[in-house]
């Protein structure tokens, strides 16, 4: 037996019928024979004697689902840039889903130059559209993305994100701040990235493998042939006890959980309860696209690069849900620890295919607005800032007798040139450009490296990465106590 009171103070006697879909019930007032008006009652539950034992307002509503859904749905609460570029940046979020019909939602993603703090700067913000709009509402939990193009480049962004459920009630937004990388050309026009299960017909745990190639490896010392060594960077995440992260960067030959089709794109993936990698979504950068800034961070996740991609520069604060991070330490596999003023100038910590290079972040007191929004910086082979290579393989070469400076080759250069320096045994090395106004044009390597011959590459580059102008500049290498310098022409 129940009766209701509507918001006026007014007795409705109520009788009820089953929905036929067998969802739910609908309420009637018996005195018309028609449905009760949309409103707020309060519903009481009579017990055996007639006296109210439970009351509670409810709603009646005249909406396009039965029973009618008056709820917002759940909000995104992970939204997170993926990856970043010049003048693109990648989100991606979980779906929150919905208690009802959820494949029936939608979402409304805007971006703006300033912070979206309320619904009149959402309302004015521009829609993130065309190519890559974000994709319908999917189950609770699902990996999601989608991407704005045409960006400016050294810029920061701010996204806001809200979910429809399918009675068309919205959730409130969650938002984020992302900035584009300040150096390297191209639109991601013709880039793609698909989110979700891995694609139909392909193998679930193939290997991408890397080319190994050498030239020379039975040279002597103080010969020209040099060892070009190309693989697999896989960047992977943790929370370490601490609740920092750890970021660990690894070259590999081969890598395994990658689908064979996969091979020339970015694979973001996470791994699964059973142990094995899911793929969250693919990215496929074209040759103009450089750096690439890695951004997320994920409990076990991690990023697979196509072969070619080298590491340009590794960042000394990372954020991550609104908390700054300061890098703590940083371990090269093969060169020992490495100290943080390496790994936050422009030169490239060097990497051979085996080598893993570990960094911690620990929380900091640091700002947002110091931050950037990526921990990696990542370029194809051609566009490198800074490639660094072993001449010979290790265990398999003469080490140099003394330090020594070689000259740059080809010289005068009109693209690139390359200097090579002698190591007796390891040391701290700093080996930079200045121009003849002693100031400093780029960072070619810096840190701990190990007894051997090695080579820099200079694309021509300052370490803002803008170009460099013809004209004379001085190389100056400093090994532990050893000290040198040499003169390098750069044609027009």
């Amino acid at each position: 037996m129940t009766h209701s009171f509507d918001q006026n103070g007014r007795y409705v006697p109520l009788t009820f019928e089953t929905v036929p879909d067998g969802s739910g019930l609908r309420a009637f007032a018996p005195s018309s024979g028609s449905v009760a008006p949309p409103g707020d009652y309060l519903l009481f539950i009579l017990n055996t004697s007639g006296v109210p034992a439970i009351a509670k307002w409810v709603h009646l509503g005249n909406c396009a689902t039965v029973p009618c859904d008056v709820d917002p749905p759940p909000a995104v609460s992970d939204l997170y840039a993926d990856m970043v570029g010049p003048s693109e940046i990648w989100l991606a979020w979980s779906a929150p889903g919905d208690d009802r019909n959820p494949a029936l939602g939608a979402y409304d993603m805007r971006y703006s130059p300033s912070p979206i703090t309320n619904e009149v700067k959402f309302a004015a913000a521009t829609p993130v559209g065309a190519p890559y709009p974000p994709p319908t509402p999917s189950s609770l939990g699902a990996g999601q993305s989608c991407a704005q193009l045409g960006l400016a480049s050294c810029t920061t962004y701010y996204f806001a994100l809200k979910t429809r459920d399918g009675a068309t009630n919205w959730s409130t937004k969650d938002t984020l701040g992302a900035g584009t990388t300040c150096d390297g050309g191209g639109g991601m026009n013709s880039a793609q990235r698909v989110a979700g299960a891995q694609r139909a017909g392909t193998t679930t745990n193939a290997a991408l493998t890397a080319s190994v190639t050498t030239a020379g490896d039975s040279a002597t010392a103080g010969s020209d042939s040099t060892l070009t060594e190309s693989g697999v960077l896989v960047a992977e995440t943790q929370r370490t006890a601490t609740g920092g992260w750890q970021v660990t960067l690894r070259l590999l030959s081969a890598v395994a959980g990658v689908d064979d089709a996969d091979a020339e794109a970015v694979v973001s993936q996470v791994r699964g309860s059973n142990g094995a990698w899911r793929t969250l979504g693919r990215y496929h950068p074209t040759a103009g696209q450089s750096p690439l800034g890695v951004c997320a961070l994920r409990q076990q996740g991690r990023m697979v690069f196509p072969v070619g991609y080298g590491l340009d520069q590794v960042a000394s604060g990372l954020r991550s849900g609104g908390q700054v991070f300061g890098l703590a330490t940083a371990e090269h596999s093969r060169l020992g620890a490495l100290g943080d003023s390496t790994l936050a100038t422009a030169g490239a910590v060097e990497m051979a295919v085996g080598d893993a290079l570990t960094t911690t972040y620990a929380p900091t007191t640091g700002t947002d607005a110091t931050t950037p929004s990526w921990y990696l910086l990542l370029r194809p082979a051609g566009a490198m800032r800074t490639q660094l290579a072993l001449t010979h393989r290790e265990g398999a070469m003469d080490l140099p007798a003394e330090f020594a400076l070689h000259r740059n080759r080809p010289n005068p250069f009109t693209r690139s040139t390359t200097i090579g320096f002698d190591l007796p045994v390891a040391s701290p090395v700093s080996l930079e450009v200045f121009d003849l106004l002693g100031r400093r044009v780029a960072t070619l390597a810096r840190g701990q490296y190990p007894a051997g011959r090695h080579m820099a590459v200079w694309n021509l580059r300052e370490g803002s990465g803008a170009s460099v102008h013809p004209g004379i500049y001085v190389y100056r290498l400093e090994a532990g106590t050893f000290r040198a310098r040499r003169k390098m022409s750069l044609l027009q």
